[in-house]
């Protein structure tokens, strides 16, 4: 089933029982926790999700993520393109029980009924997608305005350490203790 634009809820029991193939685009602005995490996003997620049930009968989907961010490079403070991509295997269960038979290799998701939010799917694993840090290449990044040599704090000569006078008072009561010790 080809779409372009796709549904906000999807039924996926009916969806994998009969191994419907979903390819779209889904508007960015949708996923409003991945825009909190992100500078700026503009266009569409294309998302391909097939669904079908494994050999134990479970309803799996398996499929991708892709799109465009801004991000802020923490080097240089400025804006960063970034593509995302997200790759998930989901199994949708409905108990606690079925979570702890499921096999390691798909995410649960827990449901309450057959119907989910398809930005719910979805927006979890491109937020994981995202870099830990964000930055250019060590080319692409313009941090000369940041160097040493223009911060004028850093271009001083040393001041003279203000404990000296004390370490001074320590080394002539020291010396003055030894010489009334000797005698």
């Amino acid at each position: 089933m080809l779409n372009r634009q796709l549904p906000h809820t999807i039924n996926v029991k009916k969806l994998a029982e009969q191994g419907i193939r979903l390819d779209g685009e889904l508007p960015v602005g949708r996923l409003q926790r991945v825009l909190d995490s992100v500078e700026s996003a503009e266009g569409q997620v294309y998302l391909e999700l097939a669904f079908h049930k494994d050999e134990q009968g479970v309803r799996v989907a398996k499929g991708n993520a892709k799109c465009s961010v801004n991000l802020l490079c923490q080097r240089c403070l400025k804006p960063l393109a970034h593509s995302l991509e997200a790759n998930f295997s989901l199994a949708f269960i409905y108990t606690e029980a079925q979570e702890e038979q499921l096999p390691d290799q798909y995410d649960p998701v827990m449901m309450l009924d057959d119907n989910v939010q398809l930005v719910d799917l979805i927006e979890d694993d491109l937020i994981l997608a995202l870099p830990i840090v964000a930055n250019h290449t060590d080319s692409g990044c313009d941090i000369s305005q940041y160097q040493k040599k223009d911060i004028p704090e850093l271009n001083q000569p040393a001041r003279e350490n203000p404990f000296k006078v004390l370490e001074a008072l320590k080394n002539t009561n020291l010396k003055s203790s030894k010489t009334d010790s000797s005698k």
